[in-house]
């Protein structure tokens, strides 16, 4: 068997009817989401352009940049270092319930760039996150047996 359509709305359509009629998508939400699909996807794509034409820059090139390690870290070595970073940075680290932890005490090199954090040694194993002004990196904890 071939399937085949003469456009990309035509597959679309099908793929639509098809969960429509395999009773994962309701029909009663069917036509409003046809038409806020149509909204959002032509602003969507209105608004990717400047990406592609080269008159938006992306968000940050220090988010790419920036780099956390060792990760994992082993309890033998409670540090930790943060690279592609600034003096003013606020550093601040979470568990993974979103609670903010004791704020790490640091030092920075202004030669290198990099900050060394101080971790608690109370820190259990676990995953981690710290957070450099607005980015996030996940770190994990692994204590030595």
């Amino acid at each position: 068997m071939k399937l085949q359509w003469a456009t990309y709305r035509d597959a679309s359509d099908q793929c639509s009817l098809s969960r429509i009629w395999g009773g994962i998508h309701p029909s009663l939400d069917d036509i409003p989401g046809r038409i806020i699909g149509e909204k959002i996807g032509k602003k969507a794509f209105d608004f990717s352009l400047k990406y592609f034409d080269g008159k938006e820059k992306p968000v940050s090139m220090l988010e790419g940049d920036m780099k956390v390690y060792p990760n994992p870290i082993h309890s033998s070595s409670k540090e930790l270092f943060v690279s592609f970073t600034t003096e003013n940075d606020i550093i601040h680290l979470f568990d993974i319930n979103g609670r903010l932890l004791q704020v790490p005490s640091k030092t920075f090199d202004e030669a290198t760039k990099i900050s060394r954090l101080i971790l608690s040694k109370s820190l259990s194993t676990g995953i981690y996150i710290v957070k450099i002004n607005n980015l996030s990196r996940k770190i994990i904890v692994v204590n030595k047996i």
